[in-house]
């Protein structure tokens, strides 16, 4: 972290700004680790106003450096005092803007909450660690079928706890919730596998970096285990399993493993 020569007035106004800020609304869900978390723009609600209040601002920049692009976070102060932490952005496909401009979004979010204390992802009071066993019988679990498959809104149906019948949320062009649902009328086509567009030599090395930092969740295994929960599907391999994937699917995935590495 790099600051100003001085951070005592910027220390002040951080801290009242931690005092005064409303909570962050949580309504983007992890599909794989059936979270929730905030996204950026949730954030910036929840926090523009007090930053405001406190003279304070916040300044993201995207750059290069020795060849790898990193984020710049810069939290500055009406005195001149400043805080800046830079973090490493680690996209599925660095030539990729898409990938690339992905993994910008969750860099920003991470590194925004991280420098101003919010809380933007649900602890779950380290249960993920524990590895305990499931209780919770199949019939009450989500239950995504390649079977029921909404051709409209290019995602899976699925089924959970009381649901009478196959159903998913609508969400916006950006992804977001809108409260309406699309329930199936009538069986759909199998969805069939498909070839993962993932760089694999990216997804091992990712999946080695996630294995250092918790070795049980993050396992050949487990990950397999995993996403054969999410597609139904009795792969061997992650390759397979990821193959086996809904094309939504593979790109949850992936967008999931950039989260995580965003926080390692």
């Amino acid at each position: 972290m790099e600051k100003s020569e001085s951070i005592a007035t910027i220390a002040g106004a951080l801290m009242g700004f931690q005092k005064d800020m409303v909570a962050v609304k949580k309504t983007s869900e992890n599909p794989f680790f059936k979270s929730k978390y905030a996204d950026l723009a949730e954030i910036w609600d929840a926090i523009r106003e007090s930053l405001v209040k406190h003279g304070l601002s916040v300044a993201q920049m995207p750059q290069f450096s020795d060849g790898q692009p990193v984020l710049s976070t810069l939290l500055m102060h009406t005195s001149g005092e400043w805080l800046c932490s830079n973090l490493v952005i680690v996209a599925a496909k660095q030539a990729d803007p898409q990938a690339l401009g992905s993994a910008i979004t969750y860099s920003r979010r991470y590194s925004l909450s991280a420098m101003l204390g919010v809380v933007s992802e649900e602890d779950d009071d380290a249960e993920s660690a524990m590895k305990r066993p499931k209780t919770e019988s199949k019939s009450n679990e989500e239950r995504k079928a390649p079977g029921h498959w909404c051709s409209k809104h290019k995602t899976p149906f699925f089924k959970k706890g009381n649901m009478k019948g196959y159903a998913h949320p609508i969400k916006d062009d950006e992804g977001n919730p809108t409260g309406e649902w699309c329930n199936e009328d009538q069986p759909e086509p199998v969805y069939p596998a498909l070839e993962a567009n993932i760089d694999w030599d990216w997804l091992k090395e990712s999946l080695v970096t996630l294995g250092k930092k918790d070795p049980g969740q993050w396992s050949n295994s487990a990950v397999v285990t995993m996403l054969n929960e999410n597609s139904d599907s009795q792969s061997k391999s992650v390759k397979e399993a990821v193959a086996n994937l809904p094309a939504d699917e593979q790109k949850n995935f992936v967008d999931m493993i950039q989260r995580e590495l965003a926080a390692v």
